[in-house]
């Protein structure tokens, strides 16, 4: 088991502890709420085969990466890290991103 900080994920849920649900029962990992905050204990295997859809929903439409910045307002540079996972999107970008797929943002990240 891994031990990751979640505050970064989402807003908070309701309980002190920021993590989105529906992706935290994905990926098989534990909600661990603490003191200063709260932590997921996350299967390193589990984790490491999670990736997001976002490469996939676009080709599924025969977008380019570009195409899709357009329709996002962001750069070809932005959908290539969030595609690749260097960066994980803003709340407002994953919102936009689910709204142009229309996808709830769980089944996307």
């Amino acid at each position: 088991m891994e031990l990751y900080d979640c505050h970064s994920r989402a807003p908070d849920s309701g309980n002190g502890c920021r993590c989105i649900a529906p992706i935290t029962r994905r990926m098989g990992c534990k909600r661990i709420a603490g003191g200063m905050g709260c932590l997921l204990a996350c299967d390193l295997d589990t984790v490491s085969k999670l990736k997001n859809r976002v490469p996939e929903l676009r080709a599924e439409r025969g977008w380019s990466q570009a195409s899709l910045a357009d329709r996002l307002g962001v750069s070809r540079q932005t959908v290539n890290a969030v595609e690749t996972e260097r960066y994980d999107p803003s709340l407002p970008l994953a919102f936009a991103i689910s709204r142009l797929f229309e996808q709830p943002i769980e089944s996307i990240f």
